[in-house]
């Protein structure tokens, strides 16, 4: 598990026959942990189809706060 460039823990990703083992709760836990010794607050960006993170998110005490819509805009020009 990592944290994104603003800060978001993310890039995490469980493989199928590691599930429902209890690696992600403990693996989130820890990282919080080190967020919180590191004066960070721990938030995450999970997008609303992702129904497993939603889960899992819950269960260690996230809330939803609110719905963000991402934008890229590609400043290449096309030729």
């Amino acid at each position: 598990m990592l944290t994104h460039d603003d800060g978001a823990m993310g890039f995490f990703h469980v493989l199928p026959e590691h599930c429902w083992k209890g690696y992600a709760w403990e693996l989130s836990i820890a990282m919080m942990k080190k967020l919180r010794e590191q004066g960070e607050i721990p938030f995450v960006h999970i997008q609303e189809d992702n129904q497993g993170s939603m889960s899992l998110s819950r269960k260690i005490g996230f809330v939803k706060e609110r719905l963000i819509q991402w934008v890229k805009i590609n400043l290449e020009e096309k030729g």
